[in-house]
């Protein structure tokens, strides 16, 4: 059948009419949005009224406060050391703590109280403990910047939060409780009350509570009975933001440039326009941002607060520390009133150890032998192990809470920044090592001529000769071959403050800082070398804050590579001879542990340095004079050898019971093979001094290198001659003698002998006339002191002469005795007649001198530099 045939039959007018009418009424089928959006709107309905009945739950069962209950409140964090145990609080008590009332304050000091409300909560006097409109702002704006832009509370909300913290709750439902507080305090104690308890209790540091304490403190001023200048009114209203951050007692550039900013910032504050009508005006603004800060504050922290414990300068870099790791947001801004506990690497071993060195006055001796006050010599100590850790500091030999911590005063590193500036980088991109030979010879920068400590220069050496004697001539040169830039690069990531005058030949490779080092800073510069990594770590006291209220902190220790591990090995090998035969002997560890480290002299001997380290600690110890107006005029030269001797005293003490290590040498760097034309010793030449009772005169002796060399002798770093015998010391003085020998045949060639230091004791003689005036001795006591008296034998001793009685005498005797002998014999020994008379000691004196040498050929120079003295200028950066 066709497709036709197989149709339906067509439908009648009424089967059509009925089916249009079917499809119209069919009910339409819904979509699944409209059924989301109604589920979603109830449940957003259902957790709304929720939380709103939960918080309207926590806020009017909100028990009702007494807002004298801050007094009571226990606002102390404890600080324990790496076992554990507490060395401090960062909190309140009694004797940091001084309360006063409004009314006292509004005495003397309403601009003040202004101030506070202008800067902290500036509608604090128009809303009722919640300021709405502020904190509709502060989300608002938090929104556009995407973060926390600003806050909106109030001064009364900060009152509520010092009373609600003391819950451990979780920060939303202390947040509603600091809501319903804050009403509570605003209905029952009125906005006076409420002032007078946030002015009592905003921390000014962790140390400091309560802005009648750190007036005083600041300014040394009661603020019940004297009045604030404005910029003192601005210094302490910018301290609530942030106590550490805007420290103005703080050591740290850094800091004080903030806390003069936010005091500028403030008394812009205080002559605008805004809620509050301006309080000073724009002129005054104008003429006390001027104000000198630094003249302004003075720290009376010894005067009104007395000290707790020992471990102060160790808390005062916690603190320090706190305030960087809040400023970071690592830590909350109210960690210290949440009862945390701060973790760090104080070790009371080592910290014992550097305090009893640092109290033996022995140790703290002048150049000249003489010990030294506390108020003209004092010292800086830190003691880290090679991650950064800080173990161990000392403030100063009497250093007590509030005093200038000297660990972290800066002062001129001298040459203990050599192996950071010049050595290590000439390792590292130059390939020198150890055995690289070198020229030390005059070398001048800008027309400056740089000499070594001697005057001398050492001729052809290789560079642990240079790094064990710290010649300057030859570090300058080197560092010409590194490049200022190169070398200032290197410096500043070690972590120094460097400014752009640094960029110059005197402080990079002799230690001239324009700002300086603290021990601090050079001890966290050396931590690249003990474990030969290169790596420089930076300086930390906390390793953990447990927080009961906030999040917990916990440091990761990081280093950053300065120098490859190659170079830092190397460079502590050579640091090694230092100690055990160079410039830092006097540092050595009593048990004979492997020690490294560099010496350092600037200026005028008034600053000494020592940076050593083992392969478990790193120290460094700087002695200076004290720059005090009660000092003027007071002259010092510090004996080079005390820090490294303050050095030896602690890490002796200290590491006595701990196992020896040795410095690790990196895979892959082998020590440098020495030369084959360098096998043979450098020539040594050793001198000692004896004083001889007898003839009370001091006895040199030195080795003889031959008949080649020519010997000058240094007295206290002048032109001696070739003295054996030095008659000319007296009692109580110490004298220090070097021997330079000159090679005859190549003037440039000189070998310098150790130096012989030693002190004349005081020897006090029984008098003979005492006991028996007619004995025989004290007749000849008698006659010694007057040869013309009664009874005194007139006969002439054969082993005496009195020159200015008989000059030709004495003329001859010197003549006798140098015949055959080089220039310069007999104008010594004359001058030794002249000054003691003693014939045998004097001749001997000729011993000292070389024979005459054949006269030179026509033309030639007849001195050719053997017999010259050398030059006695000394450089102003010494070892």
């Amino acid at each position: 059948m066709s497709d036709f045939h197989q149709m339906d039959p067509p439908l009648s007018r009424s089967q059509r009419h009925s089916r249009r009418n079917r499809k119209t009424n069919r009910p339409k089928k819904k979509g699944n949005f409209g059924l989301y959006f109604k589920w979603f709107s109830w449940a957003m309905l259902v957790c709304i009224l929720g939380v709103t009945c939960w918080a309207a739950f926590i806020f009017f069962t909100t028990p009702e406060v007494d807002i004298n209950a801050l007094k009571n409140i226990n606002y102390s964090t404890k600080v324990v050391d790496v076992n554990n145990k507490e060395i401090g609080k960062f909190g309140v008590d009694d004797t940091q703590r001084e309360l006063i009332t409004y009314e006292e304050l509004n005495k003397h000091n309403s601009l003040l109280l202004d101030t506070i409300k202008k800067v902290e909560d500036a509608r604090f006097d128009k809303h009722n403990g919640i300021d709405y409109y502020a904190l509709g702002r502060a989300v608002v704006r938090n929104i556009i910047a995407m973060g926390k832009a600003e806050g909106g509370g109030t001064i009364t909300m900060q009152v509520a939060r010092n009373i609600v913290l003391q819950s451990k709750e979780k920060s939303y439902t202390r947040k509603i409780r600091e809501f319903a507080v804050a009403l509570q305090l605003e209905k029952k104690y009125g906005k006076e009350k409420i002032l007078e308890a946030y002015v009592n209790y905003i921390n000014f540091h962790p140390s400091i509570q309560g802005i009648s304490l750190a007036s005083k403190i600041y300014f040394g001023k009661d603020l019940k009975k004297q009045k604030l200048e404005p910029d003192e009114v601005a210094i302490l209203a910018s301290q609530p933001k942030s106590p550490t951050g805007y420290y103005p007692l703080d050591p740290k550039p850094e800091i004080k440039k903030k806390a003069l900013d936010r005091r500028n910032l403030v008394l812009g504050i205080m002559a605008r326009t805004d809620e509050m009508q301006p309080l000073i005006s724009q002129a005054d603004k104008s003429k006390y941002q001027q104000m000198d800060m630094e003249k302004r504050v003075e720290n009376h922290y010894a005067e009104f607060v007395k000290p707790k414990n020992t471990n102060e300068a160790y808390l005062q870099l916690v603190q320090s520390e706190i305030g960087k790791l809040i400023d970071d947001g690592k830590l909350d801004s109210e960690v210290l009133k949440h009862g945390a506990t701060i973790h760090t690497n104080y070790e009371p071993k080592m910290q014992q150890a550097v305090d009893k060195a640092m109290s033996k006055k022995e140790l703290f001796v002048s150049k000249q032998g003489k010990m030294i006050d506390p108020k003209l010599m004092d010292a800086g100590v830190t003691v880290m192990k090679p991650d950064g850790a800080v173990v161990a500091i000392s403030g100063g030999r009497e250093y007590l809470k509030g005093y200038s911590n000297r660990a972290l005063e800066r002062h001129q590193p001298g040459s203990s920044i050599k192996p950071l500036s010049v050595y290590t980088p000439a390792i590292e991109d130059l390939g020198y090592h150890e055995y690289t030979p070198i020229v030390d010879k005059e070398v001048s920068v800008r027309g400056k001529k740089i000499k070594n400590y001697t005057g001398n220069y050492a001729g052809k050496i290789q560079m642990w000769q240079n790094v064990k004697d710290s010649l300057n001539a030859s570090t300058v040169e080197m560092l010409q071959k590194v490049g200022l830039e190169r070398s200032f690069n290197y410096t500043k990531k070690l972590g120094l403050e460097l400014v752009n005058a640094d960029l110059d030949y005197s402080p990079l490779a002799l230690g001239g800082l324009t700002r300086g080092a603290s021990t601090l800073e050079m001890a966290q510069a050396y931590t690249v070398y003990p474990q030969s990594d290169g790596k420089v770590k930076e300086a930390f006291t906390i390793k953990k804050v447990d927080d009961p209220l906030e999040k917990d902190y916990e440091r990761e220790t990081e280093g950053q590579e300065v120098f490859s591990e190659k170079s830092a090995y190397y460079m502590t090998r050579m640091l090694e001879r230092v100690v055990k035969e160079g410039t830092g002997e006097k540092a050595q560890i009593k048990d004979g542990r492997p020690t490294a480290g560099k010496t350092g002299t600037a200026d005028k001997e008034d600053t000494v340095w020592f940076v050593g380290y083992t392969p478990q600690y790193i120290a460094a110890v700087d002695v200076f004079r004290v720059n005090t107006p009660e000092n003027k005029g007071k002259e010092l030269q510090i004996k080079s050898a005390v820090p490294a001797s303050i050095f030896s005293e602690f890490m002796s003490e200290a590491m006595k019971d701990m196992p020896k290590e040795n410095f690790r040498q990196p895979e892959g760097a082998a020590p440098p093979p020495k030369p084959k034309e360098e096998k043979e010793v450098k020539k040594q030449l050793s001198l000692t001094a004896e004083y001889n009772q007898q003839d009370k005169a001091v006895h040199l002796n030195w080795s003889d290198l031959g008949g080649d060399y020519s010997y000058t002798v240094l007295k206290d770093g002048k032109d001696a001659g070739a003295m054996k015998v030095d008659p000319n010391v007296k009692s109580g003085q110490t004298y220090q003698y070097q021997v330079v020998a000159t090679n005859k045949k190549q003037s440039d060639e000189k070998i310098e002998s150790n130096v012989a230091s030693i002190t004349i004791e005081d020897t006090e003689e029984e008098d003979p006339c005492k006991n028996d005036p007619n004995s025989e001795e004290c007749k000849k006591k008698k006659c010694e002191e007057d040869p013309e008296a009664e009874g005194c034998d007139k006969e002439e001793d054969p082993n005496k002469i009195d020159c200015s009685k008989d000059r030709a005498k004495c003329k001859q005797i010197a003549r006798d005795a140098c015949k055959d002998k080089a220039d310069g014999c007999v104008i010594n020994v004359e001058q030794c007649l002249k000054q003691s008379g003693d014939i045998a000691t004097c001749k001997s004196n000729a011993n000292a001198f070389p024979p005459k040498t054949p006269n030179p050929d026509p033309g030639q120079d007849p001195d050719p530099g053997q017999n010259r003295p050398p030059s006695l200028l000394l450089s102003r950066f010494r070892l």
